[in-house]
């Protein structure tokens, strides 16, 4: 029997940390997935002639002749494949376009795929998080370019954040959009989970381990089925050998979900991994809970005591059981290959620039390397020029920024950059006077440092206009005249020239409340984010009107990536998003004119509107 296992990142809401992953057996393996994204052919998975009388897998390739067309965009083509009954597989890249949005977010670049749903039923279309390169954000329409039709957008509004599921009821041979999108960035690879039930179905608990170790630590691996694939918490209370239910930080919610950050999905059958609970448990009470709320039935797991294992012994990745010893790294070198404990190795600086950047900045670039893994932040000191004293000292000896762990995490040598900071706050050359270098160090997440490594602090390098740059501005900096456009987690832009935005048309009404509503069409020749000052007028002066104890009122409306065009239709209000204070006219006698602008994000305004307040208000 050939059995085939996932395992995907995740965090907690409450203690520990949670991993998700998927197991499927045997005949649910299908064939394997291409790394680079790809799906196998389907007609080698056996998906073009399926068995039993099953469906004919999803039809998510447009039709020859005349191909699905989403505006002037052609469809992307993908290939499915059968894991399971009703179960299928979607892989490709994400990032052709990204001027899609779904009303739960998807700011960043996505693909769309047509599909064609074989048989009436409840679908549910899943992230796989072990397979997709970015955090995903999926959302479904019926028509692929009108927002007004969509149908699903994977966001759960009751908890607030991205769920990475959306589900719809379609009728066999109906056609639905299914826009792979990524919450900000450029996309990736990824790979969807598509599951068809005739109803919502929630999952179920099949089994579950529970292990203490000498160090105190207890961790718990659930294993369930789950049908319809969308299965997102581990619901858990902690419980002593009495059965008395344990409060271990006295907030009076013994009851715990921990959830992933993207799920997984496989043949319905996920795997639940909390680790980090505290001591003193003698059960645990679980559930698995999925994106609809629905919960499974709960099971008591006893909790075992185990001996962490040595040098060379093979481990579990997820840190549930065998354990390494506190003083071992989990290690896997190869797909195939089962973990193992291994020495672990102190952290390694390549390389390493800093840089004076903009508004007084200091930030840095950074190569690294470390055979185990477990890179996951850098200190830095600040000297003068012919001083290794440091001018800064706090606890770990300097400045400390956080090194992002998806530039980290798996790899043997990696690449970073970002800004220091002083706790909270950024760190500014000015607060520091005579910082001449910056002295880089690496640590892991055992605390090992790597030897430090001295470089001078320099100006930011100057890219010229058309060619490639830093969108964050960390590395490089464009020429006087030119700014780097890229989207926001993209690792590469380039430098074009800024031209300021333009306001094409505006106008003020009153709306039935005698609220003031200004509408206001403008655009711009690149998609960078702006904003619409509002301000009023007196009749003499153009100074505005003050409000008091208010905010200004500043708008900031969505700009097309693809042509530069915003609009604003909207009440002016001022205050807090929570408590917002609407504008009326009559409120402010003195005020006969608006004063409208656009601006953006490097300070260049568009020409001013003036438009008078309408009159009999």
């Amino acid at each position: 029997m050939r059995t085939c296992v996932v395992f995907g990142p995740g965090r907690i809401r409450g203690l520990g940390v949670v991993a998700f992953g998927l197991l499927g057996l045997a005949s649910g393996c299908g064939a394997p997935l291409d790394p680079a994204g790809d799906s196998p052919d389907p007609e080698a998975s056996g998906v073009g002639a399926p068995a039993g009388g099953r469906p004919p897998p999803p039809d998510s390739t447009p039709a020859e002749p005349g191909a699905v067309l989403c505006g002037d965009t052609l469809i992307a083509r993908a290939r499915p494949t059968a894991i399971g009954v009703d179960a299928y597989t979607l892989s490709g890249l994400a990032g052709e376009s990204a001027r899609a949005e779904g009303s739960c977010g998807g700011a960043g670049r996505e693909s769309v795929l047509a599909f064609v749903a074989p048989a009436a039923g409840y679908w549910t279309f899943a992230f796989d998080a072990a397979r997709t390169a970015f955090v995903g954000v999926v959302h479904l329409r019926s028509a692929c370019d009108d927002a007004d039709t969509e149908l699903a957008c994977s966001i759960d509004p009751t908890r607030g954040w991205q769920l990475g599921v959306a589900s719809a009821v379609l009728e066999a041979g109906e056609t639905v959009s299914v826009f792979v999108d990524s919450a900000e960035g450029r996309g990736g690879a990824y790979t969807l989970g598509l599951f068809r039930t005739d109803a919502p179905v929630a999952p179920t608990v099949t089994g579950a381990q529970a292990f203490a170790f000498p160090d105190g630590r207890v961790s718990l691996r659930v294993a369930g089925t789950d049908p319809d694939g969308d299965v997102k918490w581990v619901r858990y209370t902690l419980l002593d050998a009495a059965g008395t239910v344990l409060d271990p930080d006295g907030l009076g919610h013994p009851t715990r979900d921990v959830e992933s950050e993207r799920p997984t999905v496989g043949l319905g059958a996920p795997i639940g991994v909390v680790t980090g609970l505290p001591a003193g448990v003698a059960r645990i009470r679980v559930a698995l809970v999925d994106a609809t709320d629905a919960a499974s039935p709960t099971v008591d797991v006893p909790v075992v005591a185990r001996e962490p294992v040595g040098s060379g012994a093979v481990c579990d990745a997820d840190g549930v059981e065998p354990r390494c010893d506190a003083n071992l790294v989990c290690l896997a070198d190869g797909i195939a290959d089962p973990a193992r404990c291994v020495e672990p190795t102190t952290p390694e600086v390549v390389d390493a620039r800093a840089y004076r950047a903009e508004e007084g900045l200091l930030t840095f670039a950074l190569a690294g390397a470390d055979t185990t893994r477990d890179a996951v932040r850098f200190v830095a000191a600040l000297l003068p020029a012919d001083d290794d004293t440091p001018l800064v000292l706090d606890a770990d000896g300097g400045l400390e920024g956080e090194i992002s762990t998806q530039s980290v995490t798996g790899l043997d040598v990696f690449d970073a950059q970002g800004s220091l900071s002083a706790g909270f706050a950024p760190a500014r050359l000015a607060d520091f006077p005579g910082a001449a270098r910056a002295r880089i160090t690496l640590v892991d997440a055992q605390g090992r440092r790597s030897a430090p490594v001295i470089t001078p602090i320099v100006d930011l390098p100057v890219t010229r206009t058309g060619e490639a740059c830093d969108p964050w501005r960390q590395t490089d900096r464009c020429e006087s005249g030119a700014f780097c456009f890229g989207l926001l987690g993209d690792s590469e832009g380039e430098c074009r020239p800024v031209v300021p935005p333009a306001l094409d048309t505006a106008a003020v009404s009153v709306s039935p409340g005698g609220v003031l509503r200004l509408t206001v069409r403008g655009h711009r020749t690149e998609y960078t984010p702006l904003a619409v000052d509002v301000a009023l007028l007196p009749d003499a002066s153009e100074e505005a009107i003050d409000l008091p104890d208010l905010h200004s009122l500043v708008f900031f409306p969505a700009v097309d990536p693809q042509t530069g065009a915003f609009t604003l239709d909207a009440d002016l209000v001022a205050g807090p998003t929570w408590d917002p204070l609407p504008i009326r006219a009559e409120d402010y006698a003195e005020a006969t004119r608006l004063r409208v602008v656009a601006r953006d994000v490097e300070g260049l305004v568009s020409p001013p509107m003036i438009l008078a307040l309408p009159r009999g208000r």
